[in-house]
């Protein structure tokens, strides 16, 4: 044995122990070495949200109204506010269907109103009068159009890519429905920004677990769809007429007249009405007068609808003649005394002497007038032509029977 060195291992046991160093050392190496890199990867793996928008193309309308017109079709609109108008319309938007609407009220209104509604078609006859048809006589944008200029209203039609577009308008400046539809273009309505989402580990699938089957008598529900209030009436009435106005797809609405009354309540408006048919008075006019007529919101005051009625004078005239239905009161007048005459001091024999009289000579004329029902059940004195009445018998003044005196035999020669 050596002193003061360390023990002699065999050969064989030493290449063992140096073996086994050698591994330890180079797993704590890798261990070192490898975990920068992995550390790094986990990091770069995490990307920023990135956030995408899109700005609207015009600026007259609010972000908010312009994100309601997105329909999913071209929704149509002019560049700026046409003239005479400011601010933003009254807009309508459901399903396939909008409407942007300015009016201003005054003597002779004006409104302009621009529609779209998907699948609809031309219309066959004019809407101020419907037996004027209708024909394609004008372009819009390429596209074959109809355009009707009446008093009331100055409207173009046309279809493009399966939508009915319509401009209506009346005392524009500067301009008219055909123009204002070939300088309309599609909005471009913004969009909420999108932020895509950070990457999360997935979590493994268990393959044991089974999805529960889904119900097939579950039906979905059903989506809301805002519906457009109408209204409909004729479009031309005399004053003093009753007209029926038609408020259709309506809830909890007001229905305003700029004249004229409503039969319900006495005044130019009806408030908080449901879909319905109201009698509209039309008003006195010296000269034929346009009468708007308009379903408001009641919480904001924005026109929902609305049509005009031309309004011409009655024509009515005080010529005395009676209606069918009406009362007539039939009276005589007396003769005047100048003109009366005792009848029997006309007829003489040749002789100069009045004639005898014999009562049974004497036929009475009748005076009784038959009388025709009227439509509303009052009687009418007629004399069977459905006319005036015929004039009453006698001229003493009392309405009675006028006597004649006849000779019964001519040639019997005065009689003692």
């Amino acid at each position: 044995m050596n002193k003061g060195r360390g023990i002699a291992l065999p050969k064989a046991e030493r290449w063992q122990v140096n073996r086994i160093g050698r591994l330890a050392i180079g797993c704590v190496a890798a261990i070192a070495i490898g975990g920068g890199p992995i550390a790094q990867t986990e990091a770069s793996i995490s990307p920023a949200p990135v956030t995408l928008s899109r700005a609207q193309n015009v600026d007259w309308l609010s972000p908010e109204t312009a994100s309601s017109l997105d329909l999913g079709f071209p929704v149509l609109i002019p560049g700026g506010v046409p003239s005479p108008f400011g601010g933003e319309p009254s807009v309508s938007a459901a399903g396939g269907y909008y409407s942007l609407y300015w009016m201003n009220v005054a003597a002779d209104p004006t409104f302009l109103q621009i529609t779209g509604q998907v699948g609809g078609g031309l219309p066959a006859g004019s809407p101020y009068d419907l037996n004027n048809q209708l024909f394609v006589n004008a372009s819009v944008q390429g596209y074959e159009a109809i355009h009707d200029v009446t008093p009331i209203y100055d409207q173009v039609w046309w279809i493009a890519d399966g939508v009915l577009y319509s401009v209506a308008s009346k005392n524009l400046d500067g301009s008219d429905s055909l123009s204002i539809a070939n300088s309309l273009f599609a909005l471009e309505a913004p969009s909420a920004p999108v932020e895509t989402p950070e990457p999360t580990a997935e979590t493994p699938t268990d393959p044991t677990k089974v999805a529960a089957p889904t119900d097939p008598t579950e039906v979905a529900a059903p989506t809301e769809v805002a519906v457009q209030p109408s209204i409909l009436a004729q479009q031309s009435a005399k004053a003093g007429d009753i007209v029926a106005i038609t408020v259709g797809d309506a809830v909890n609405v007001n229905l305003n007249a700029d004249g004229g009354l409503f039969s319900d309540t006495g005044e130019t408006a009806i408030f908080n009405i449901n879909g319905g048919s109201y009698n509209w008075q039309a008003p006195a006019v010296s000269e034929k007068t346009n009468f708007t007529l308009s379903v408001t919101s009641p919480d904001t005051g924005a026109t929902l609808a609305s049509m005009q009625i031309s309004v011409s004078p009655s024509g009515n005239s005080s010529t005395g003649q009676a209606q069918s239905g009406s009362t007539v009161e039939a009276t005589s007048t007396a003769p005047a005394a100048s003109n009366t005459q005792d009848a029997t001091s006309t007829l003489t024999t040749s002789n100069g002497n009045p004639p005898a009289t014999l009562a049974s000579d004497i036929t009475p004329v009748s005076t009784s007038v038959a009388t025709v029902p009227s439509s509303s059940g009052s009687d009418l004195l007629s004399d069977g032509t459905d006319g005036p009445p015929p004039p009453v018998i006698g001229g003493d003044g009392t309405g009675g029977i006028l006597v004649v005196e006849l000779p019964r035999n001519s040639s019997a020669g005065p009689q003692p």
